[in-house]
């Protein structure tokens, strides 16, 4: 048996990472999960994952900064009473307070989630100045987690191929493993959608919420009435949207596991006009119901989504363009089907199973590494 401590979501990510705990846990291994978020301890207990809840203010960035050093200290002690295998820091923040408990613990490994400095330079330069000592904060702490881990582990192929160009000198080992989507998920019978509604999940300014309502107006002006589904946005600005662009929007608070799986079930497609994306699990969560993705083009998404054979990718930022790829899909049956078909298949390859082998798998190979 191996001990894994995946030391993650002081910055999100909460879900994923106890999904992967779990899976973790029922290969064998002993886990422990320190995290920032709200905690889930009997959950987390009927899993077999050991859950160390961090208690994380809500003040924006001092929050961060709390966080972490409280999660330092429960490290040190975490690895001074117990002789931990593997410390996986999920997120470039988490790389302060892994470093002071580093020397405890056999081996390290970096999770991740996206390359802060191509982050920075897509979304916050020139347009939200008060993030820039954030920003250069989070890459210097990047690169010493880089530098300083035994493995690092991306989610997608472009993510890892900028951070190795960012950082030639890495000895670390090497891996892409994209987060994994609930077993119970893919297994399920998909059913009947709702082929007017649109689903779309917020993600900050990266996720543009006004080019859907757009494209949802424009397609009510062709004739074809459609209407989007919107989760983890602000509702006044829900509201506001759909008040000024004339589309049908219907603001959803957070709901339960169970909640969700239904939503993705009875939409027609999730929707995502992005500037840009690192990885976005809710397309291989909207798959397993047979649900396809119209989406921007991403490198980084095109991995997930196939144009034409298990959803669309839509060439530009014009209003007209996503129209007409909403309005294909709610309007030819059989071609949503075939696309939906093509989603649930591809889901398959992403178990949270499948991916808790790779990730032990990954783990292994980097303690055999540090030992040699």
């Amino acid at each position: 048996m191996s001990r894994f401590d995946p030391f993650g979501s002081v910055y999100g990510g909460e879900v994923n990472t106890h999904n992967l705990a779990a899976s973790l846990a029922q290969r064998g291994n002993e886990v422990w999960v320190v995290h920032g978020g709200q905690s889930d301890g009997f959950r987390r207990a009927e899993s077999g994952v050991i859950d160390v809840p961090v208690r994380a203010l809500s003040i924006p960035i001092v929050g961060g900064v709390q966080a972490n050093m409280t999660a330092a200290t429960r490290l040190e002690r975490l690895t001074s009473e117990h002789e931990i295998d593997i410390l996986d820091m999920r997120g470039a923040g988490l790389a302060l307070a892994a470093s002071r408990a580093s020397t405890r613990v056999r081996a390290r490994v970096f999770h991740a989630v996206d390359s802060v400095r191509d982050e920075f330079l897509a979304l916050s330069l020139g347009r939200r100045l008060r993030y820039v000592p954030v920003y250069l904060g989070l890459v210097w702490t990047e690169g010493m987690a880089i530098r300083d881990t035994d493995g690092v582990i991306t989610d997608t192929k472009p993510v890892c191929e900028s951070l190795r160009q960012h950082y030639p000198n890495s000895r670390s080992l090497w891996d892409v493993i994209p987060p994994g989507v609930p077993n119970r998920w893919v297994e399920s019978v998909t059913g009947e959608c709702d082929p007017t509604q649109f689903l779309y999940i917020g993600a900050g300014p990266r996720r543009d919420l006004q080019l859907f309502a757009d494209a949802l107006a424009l397609a009510a002006k062709r004739g074809v009435r459609l209407r989007g589904v919107v989760l983890r946005e602000d509702a006044s600005k829900v509201r506001q949207i759909s008040r000024k662009s004339g589309a049908v929007l219907t603001y959803l608070p957070p709901m339960s596991d169970s909640d969700l799986h239904a939503l993705f079930g009875s939409s027609c497609a999730f929707v995502l006009p992005s500037l840009r994306e690192a990885f976005c699990t809710p397309i291989l969560e909207a798959a397993t119901h047979g649900t396809p993705s119209v989406v921007s083009d991403l490198s980084t998404v095109k991995e997930f989504v196939q144009n034409g054979h298990s959803g669309y990718v839509v060439a530009d930022r014009r209003a007209d363009s996503w129209a007409d790829a909403l309005i294909k899909m709610s309007t030819d049956p059989a071609l949503r089907s075939y696309l939906g078909r093509n989603a649930k298949d591809l889901s398959r390859k992403f178990t949270m199973d499948q991916i808790a082998k790779r990730t032990e798998d990954f783990y292994h190979r980097v303690l055999g590494r540090s030992y040699s």
